[in-house]
């Protein structure tokens, strides 16, 4: 806030939080996938849905 004044700092701070939340929710909502070959298709995208 010294460098950009306190109405620039504070929308910076708010910025940032509002990133580490979002960065938070993906973390905990992420789908791990493990490719088995380098380069290989996910193998979700390998199996048919029940029809």
């Amino acid at each position: 806030m010294v460098h950009v004044g306190e109405t620039a700092g504070a929308e910076i701070a708010d910025l940032l939080n509002n990133l580490l939340e979002e960065v938070e929710e993906l973390r905990r909502t992420k789908v791990s996938i493990t490719r088995i070959v380098p380069g290989q298709q996910p193998v979700h995208e390998f199996i048919e849905e029940p029809v």
